[in-house]
């Protein structure tokens, strides 16, 4: 084979990679958004932290089905820090919950009742201060 010739099937061998690698992306991509839409449950979720790895970060939440606390996440680019202690809103597969998606564009301020019915419970929580060693105490959703 002439070098020309080598040159023009390695540019052509790319190229068709290429474009089956961005058909293939866009396909899964596509088939993503279609199994979100057919998800039937909406509940309210809570995002409590970020965890962090060498080279993705996962927002890492929670939400109640049937009284059962599930714990989930979402892979998150950029700087998401403001999107922390905030309640969304959850669509969820009601087969199998773990097939569930966070929209972190839209920030829920429910009342109490709301969250109620979602799962949530108001409960205490004591905190100790070490400058009086003494408990004081604080309430909070959960």
């Amino acid at each position: 084979m002439k070098k020309e010739n080598e040159k023009y099937f390695i540019f052509s061998f790319l190229a068709v990679a290429f474009i089956f690698l961005t058909l293939y992306s866009k396909n899964v991509k596509n088939d993503l958004e279609n199994e979100r839409g057919n998800f039937k449950g909406i509940t309210i979720g809570y995002a409590t932290r970020i965890k962090s790895y060498k080279n993705s970060r996962d927002l890492i939440f929670y939400f109640y089905k049937e009284g059962k606390r599930h714990v989930s996440k979402i892979d998150i680019r950029g700087n998401y820090n403001d999107v922390l202690k905030k309640y969304y809103k959850v669509t969820f597969d009601e087969k199998n919950a773990e097939n569930n998606f966070l929209d972190i564009n839209r920030n829920l301020e429910p009342d109490s009742l709301t969250l109620v019915k979602a799962g949530f419970t108001y409960t205490k929580v004591y905190d100790h201060d070490f400058r009086t060693d003494t408990y004081k105490l604080r309430h909070e959703w959960k």
